[in-house]
């Protein structure tokens, strides 16, 4: 592992601790999209697909929220289920 890829996996684990112990509001959702961009790129699809769910169950009016929907549904594609995909397109 390099330098940045530790740097992503720290942020991922500073979000997660904050979602799952702290209060979810104090979150916000550009940084949330911003972690699950960073951690889509190492291809850590699971982690990626958690974080972008927790942006459309605590975000859902929010313009981000779209963006969320997107990304899931390619990382779905990048995963070849495409049926999922089609769902969160549709």
């Amino acid at each position: 592992m390099n330098v940045r890829q530790y740097e992503i996996m720290f942020d991922a684990f500073e979000v997660c601790r904050q979602i799952v112990y702290e209060n979810e509001n104090d979150i916000k959702p550009e940084e949330m999209m911003q972690l699950a961009t960073d951690i889509l790129k190492d291809k850590n699809f699971e982690k990626s697909k958690e974080i972008l769910l927790k942006v459309i169950e605590m975000y859902p009016e929010n313009q981000l929220s779209g963006s969320a929907h997107f990304w899931l549904a390619r990382i779905y594609q990048f995963e070849e289920n495409f049926r999922k995909a089609a769902i969160i397109y549709g």
